[in-house]
């Protein structure tokens, strides 16, 4: 088991991406309160959700009009926390839904994907089953993040800068899949 994880972390030294959530190779940013083992229908307040293989946040890209983009930034907890990073979860339709803290003044905004299973900010459609989302818990402090209507997962697609997320077949082995729920302070 030792040298597996000694291979794993040159992999991930050399390619700056989490193969798999092995003990040891998570970091808990001091700004930040990362939720413990409950269920993400649980949650309160606001939150960060931070991708694991690529270390970035959700965030909303603009804030202009309907569908904004949502991508991955790096993650304003580790400076200073931006509201664009920031969501609220609400129960709903057997699920959670995605709230932005922050949006588009002309309507209450949700996460659903939108044109080709990119993820976006859209008013929120009550009984909208493409805006409900099941946190299931792979691990302490992991989740992959499924949508109800699809049963597909979210995924980050890539570990870039103001790379898209967007709905994938599920696969509990993809760390781009892996997301962790952080409470802002």
């Amino acid at each position: 088991m030792k040298s597996i994880v000694i291979i794993l972390g040159v992999i991930q030294a050399v390619f700056g991406q989490r193969i798999f959530p092995f003990p040891g190779f998570m970091t808990n940013p001091v700004a930040c309160s990362f939720n413990g083992p409950q269920d993400a229908i649980t949650l309160r307040g606001e939150n960060f959700i931070s991708n694991y293989g690529s270390n970035n946040c959700l965030s909303l890209k603009k804030y202009a009009s309907n569908r904004n983009p949502i991508v991955l930034q790096q993650c304003s907890w580790m400076k200073y926390p931006t509201s664009d990073q920031l969501f609220f979860f609400r129960n709903g339709n057997g699920g959670t839904i995605l709230k932005p803290t922050r949006g588009p003044t002309m309507f209450d905004s949700c996460v659903a994907p939108t044109f080709g299973q990119q993820l976006s900010a859209v008013q929120c459609a009550p009984k909208n089953s493409d805006q409900t989302w099941k946190f299931n818990q792979v691990r302490t402090n992991l989740y992959q993040i499924r949508q109800i209507s699809s049963g597909r997962c979210l995924k980050a697609e890539s570990r870039f800068d103001g790379a898209n997320a967007s709905l994938q077949a599920c696969n509990v082995l993809d760390s781009m899949q892996l997301w962790r729920v952080c409470t802002s302070k």
